[in-house]
């Protein structure tokens, strides 16, 4: 069979695969596969759907995933090491504190049998204010940085791309400073749960990987929970690694319970933490510290330092290590991305209006209406307010106005429209784009009700492009990448339809068909 090749082309166009196992995926190509000829045999839907099946099947008795991380990434290594050089010159000490019972104000102490007084572990720093800065000073020079004048509170900033690894960085970051200079208590702030989420299950799931690179070195972790304030207490006393996880919701009210006595602890979590002068490590600080009232937040933690992760800081503070998107992509770190746009990039080369709003009063009616203005040194898209008489050519300064005069505002609630002189009617929330026209005559043409609106229309359109181009590269990449994606999608499939009872594939099939009905969109999908 020659022409377009279809999707169940596509299913029956497998030579050989093998699917996943405990040993993980393993992809064989045929040695007589080229590049221009697609057609070779292969294996039947059914035979590929019946071996799915036995995937699922068997998939409880699969071993555990265990994933492998490469402890040898330059990026990363030097992020590390620019983070250990500002305590060149540390000794290896604790700072020690007496967690102890504090005085009510009937004269009584509040005391835990279980507990009373014991000894708080702390971080200590020996170098000076001065020793620091120059630390700093020398990581920046290393690093082509602006270099600091002064400490900003013993703030630090790295920028590292999206992708690239930052919260396996302070978390080995933390271990090394450990290992290096004994620091022990460690608070990582983040701005929502679903990254606290994922800062756990990093912890969780690099464990055993630090056991390696790090002797075994003993580590608690835990996420604060306000009903769990005994966690506190251990984070304060024991002598060890200690990293909190923890929301800046928890701790940015008066009326968070941090704030307020424990008689367990013997006083207030917030002063029990205070006392351990421990490093503040801050994910995504754009999202966390952008307030006064949150920077407060943090200033009330009493951190000995801050380190601050992002890709897109709002604000930098000695900054010591960057990796841009440039960066990243020279080095081979991310890929290069294309971008589709199934909507006209802005353009002043033609007459462009959207009408925004009528309205109608007694004396008048009018509109609200965005077109482009002629600046002193630019054009600007603008909102003017118009009516029934208005030159655009006089009102913009520009010639490619020229015939549009408003001849008619119409403000019948469903059917608002402006109508110009020259023939030409702009419906209410739309414009005269090249899109929009586009959008009005598929419209005519098909007699067509299966689009709600023109936002509508636009969205079918980028499904509809987007299968299409996935579709185009999994052709021209057939030979590397169809194996995983097709068995993994039958795979995926199968498991839902042993659940639900219901042939999802099928109707996979018929939503692709459904939207290649869309091909006639010519002007959007050769885009």
């Amino acid at each position: 069979m020659q022409g377009k090749m279809t999707i169940s082309m596509l299913y029956n166009n497998i030579k050989k695969w093998i699917p996943l196992s405990s040993s993980g995926m393993t992809v064989r190509v045929s040695s007589n596969m080229t590049e221009p000829n697609l057609s070779f045999r292969g294996l039947t839907t059914e035979s590929i759907t019946e071996k799915a099946n036995d995937n699922c099947e068997s998939s409880n008795t699969m071993k555990k995933l265990k994933l492998d991380f490469d402890n040898k990434q330059s990026h990363q290594l030097k992020a590390i090491d620019s983070i250990v050089k500002l305590f060149d010159g540390q000794t290896r000490r604790n700072e020690l504190f007496t967690v102890e019972a504090i005085k009510e104000e009937s004269g009584q102490y509040s005391t835990d049998d279980k507990h009373g007084e014991t000894t708080g572990y702390g971080n200590k720093l020996s170098i000076t204010s001065n020793q620091l800065l120059e630390n700093l000073q020398k990581v920046q020079l290393e690093n082509s940085l602006d270099i600091s004048s002064n400490l900003h509170n013993n703030n630090f900033t790295i920028e590292m791309e999206t992708g690239n690894g930052k919260t396996y960085v302070y978390l080995r970051s933390i271990l090394q400073l450990n290992k290096d200079y004994g620091f022990t208590k460690f608070i990582i702030v983040v701005p929502s749960v679903a990254i606290r989420e994922g800062v756990k299950k990093t912890l969780e799931i690099t464990k055993e990987h630090f056991k390696k690179d790090f002797e075994n070195e003993p580590y608690d972790y835990f996420v604060y929970d306000s009903a769990k304030l005994g966690q506190i207490r251990d984070f304060a006393t024991n002598s060890n690694i200690q990293i909190m996880v923890m929301n800046i919701d928890a701790f940015n009210k008066n009326t968070n319970k941090i704030f307020e006595h424990n008689d367990r602890l013997q006083g207030r979590p917030i002063d029990m933490i205070k006392g351990t002068n421990h490093f503040v490590i801050i994910d995504e600080p754009q999202s966390v510290d952008t307030t006064d009232k949150a920077k407060d937040a943090i200033a009330q933690l009493n951190p000995l330092c801050t380190f601050r992760f992002s890709a897109t800081h709002k604000d930098i503070y000695n900054l010591i290590y960057k990796l841009d998107p440039i960066d990243a992509y020279q080095q081979g770190l991310v890929k290069q991305i294309e971008i589709f746009s199934i909507i006209e990039e802005e353009s002043f080369n033609h007459p462009y209006i959207k009408l925004d709003k009528v309205k109608s009063t007694k004396t008048k009616t009018t509109a609200e209406i965005l077109v482009d203005i002629q600046q002193k040194n630019n054009v600007a898209r603008v909102s003017k307010k118009v009516e029934k008489g208005v030159d655009l050519e006089n009102l913009t300064g520009r010639s490619i106005y020229q015939g549009y005069i408003i001849d008619d505002v119409y403000t019948e609630k469903g059917k608002e429209y402006i109508r110009f002189t020259n023939g030409k009617f702009i419906r209410l929330g739309d414009d005269n784009s090249q899109d929009n026209q586009s959008y009005n005559e598929y419209i005519k043409k098909n007699d067509s009700n299966e689009f709600n609106s023109y936002d509508d229309f636009i969205k079918k359109c980028q499904i509809c492009k987007t299968i299409d181009t996935h579709l185009l590269k999994m052709v021209l990449m057939l030979r590397f990448l169809v194996f995983s994606l097709l068995i993994e999608l039958l795979t995926i499939v199968t498991m839902i339809q042993k659940i639900k009872k219901v042939d999802m594939l099928d109707g996979l099939k018929k939503s692709i068909q459904k939207l290649s009905n869309y091909q006639n969109m010519k002007h959007f999908l050769k885009r």
